[in-house]
């Protein structure tokens, strides 16, 4: 719109743009970095070889880290382009990244047996299934390359119902047809069946990402949590919980400060 307006304005146009690129980048590196500093605390540092490292080894796999998680994030760009507008294209980014984000810390704080691999799997699979509803384009609904399935020859029954002693009128298929009337039928429940879920799944708003994401991201979470856990209970330190769920769990799983 400044473009627009103000283009009669020698320079501003520039300056616009300039600024708007300037302040994009700014807050996709530091978005960058902090995301690529949890990934290391958080999932390379459990293992010995990268706990014990030296700095120089440590600052090269945090570059190639960064270098990775910044071309996921381009082509997660080219997967939201077709979004529209821009503040489509920014809700729908930061409803996929930040709400499963958000649904991990959720996962975090009130599950005391959720382990890192349920972590993993509920982030990585709320973020894949929303970049693919998000991908895929909507069907046409124009018929101009439809087959024309209609048949014509129909016959009118009349049927005496002997529980309300009223005529039923049943409209079906000659005999000859009666082949294509059961394949219809089957073939068309089916269609039915995955055009209703395809309807409402795949229609889903933009705006609602940031709502659903999180409770995809903790169900996922709690899913893969429950099929991977441990044998042997693992305590908890309570400052990591919700007050409101150390009510409902035992003290043998937490340690009690």
């Amino acid at each position: 719109m400044i473009v627009d307006k103000l283009s009669h304005i020698y320079g501003l146009p520039g300056v616009y743009v300039a600024t708007m690129i300037a302040s994009t980048l700014s807050t996709f590196s530091s978005v960058l970095n902090a995301m690529v500093a949890l990934i290391w605390r958080d999932f390379f540092c459990r293992f010995p070889v990268f706990a014990n490292s030296e700095p120089i080894i440590s600052a090269v796999i945090n570059k190639v880290l960064t270098l990775i998680v910044g071309c996921g994030f381009i082509a997660m760009a080219f997967v939201t382009s077709k979004a529209g507008s821009i503040i489509q294209l920014v809700l729908s980014v930061g409803g996929i990244i930040f709400g499963s984000v958000l649904g991990i810390f959720v996962l975090g704080m009130c599950f005391p047996k959720s382990n890192w691999k349920g972590a993993w799997c509920g982030f990585t699979g709320s973020v894949d299934i929303f970049s693919m509803v998000q991908s895929l384009r909507k069907l046409s609904y124009s018929t101009s390359l439809c087959e024309n399935m209609t048949i014509y020859n129909w016959t009118l029954l009349k049927m005496e119902n002997p529980m309300t002693n009223f005529t039923d009128e049943i409209l079906f298929l000659n005999n000859e047809h009666s082949d294509v009337n059961e394949d219809l039928s089957m073939e068309g429940s089916l269609i039915f069946l995955f055009r209703s879920f395809s309807m409402y799944f795949f229609d889903i708003s933009y705006t609602l990402y940031s709502v659903i994401a999180p409770l995809l991201s903790i169900i996922i979470g709690v899913i893969v949590s429950y099929l991977t856990r441990d044998k042997e209970t693992h305590e908890v330190p309570t400052e990591l919980l919700s007050p409101i769920i150390l009510r409902f769990y035992g003290k043998k799983y937490l340690i009690v400060k």
